[in-house]
């Protein structure tokens, strides 16, 4: 039954923020249903995933997850999702580097690789970024297609590849994206069009980009 509730806890972790409360819930019925639960891998991973996201710093995190391997591949995946959460990039990406994919369940592929992406991209190192989202992207659903297009469009046009980029976006449907990824679709957007010498219709896209973005007093820059 802990393993039960640890299992739920787990689901609710993909979903950050919005699955904080229900996850610490999840999480002190596992440790009632078995109080030996919180010593288990992924209990701790678990806890300090949320903790990451209730603030917790850096060092707590690298302290809490401390000795969470690949040979525990979910537990260790949470594990990095805390440390990237915490703003420890670095030891996100050598956590997640680390697991074999093989040993890692399907729904967790893509999502490593999409976090193993932002850990590069955090890192500044945008070819691996690229790659990275590029490998999420092939493995997500239809669903989480939309937002890994955007991260990769982002990561080439930091590596002057505006014209791949440009031709992601214009894939996307407007319409199926929250206002904050139009937003963020448009100022990308605007961006490569810029690199490729339309400043006109660059500074259209990104006035759409202001119109859209939830602080309208904010601009983007080209």
């Amino acid at each position: 039954r802990a393993l039960y509730h640890l299992h739920l806890a787990a689901a609710d972790a993909l979903y950050g923020a919005a699955g904080l409360d229900r996850g610490l819930r999840a999480l002190r019925e596992a440790a009632a249903a078995d109080p030996s639960a919180v010593r288990w891998p992924l209990y701790r991973a678990l806890h300090w995933e949320f903790r990451a996201l209730q603030g917790a710093s850096p060092h707590e995190v690298r302290r809490g997850v401390a000795g969470i391997g690949p040979e525990e591949p979910v537990a260790a995946y949470h594990g990095a999702s805390a440390l990237w959460l915490a703003g420890a990039a670095r030891s996100a990406r050598r956590a997640l580097q680390a697991i074999d994919d093989d040993t890692v369940p399907s729904y967790l592929r893509w999502r490593r690789a999409a976090l193993l992406g932002h850990a590069h991209a955090d890192s500044d190192d945008w070819q691996a970024a690229a790659v990275a989202f590029a490998a999420a992207y092939d493995g997500a659903s239809d669903g989480e297609r939309a937002g890994l297009r955007l991260q990769l469009a982002g990561a080439l046009l930091e590596l002057g590849r505006a014209e791949e980029a440009r031709t992601l976006l214009l894939d996307l449907v407007p319409d199926e994206l929250p206002d904050a990824d139009r937003a963020w679709a448009a100022q990308l957007d605007g961006r490569a069009l810029l690199e490729l010498g339309n400043p006109g219709l660059a500074l259209e896209r990104l006035a759409d980009a202001e119109r859209l973005a939830d602080d309208p007093v904010g601009r983007f820059e080209a």
